[in-house]
């Protein structure tokens, strides 16, 4: 497992093809700010 300087693991790295292609999309998409948050506390319920 990688470490980055920060002590932090390399989610890049470290996660399995499918989910770096979800964090990929998710960060292509632009959403007012608001949105995005209402659209993260619906996911993560």
């Amino acid at each position: 497992m990688e470490v980055e300087q920060r002590g932090r693991v390399s989610i890049k790295r470290e996660a399995p093809a499918a989910y770096r292609a979800m964090a990929a999309f998710d960060r292509s998409i632009e959403l007012a700010p608001a949105l995005r948050e209402l659209v993260k506390s619906w996911v993560a319920a």
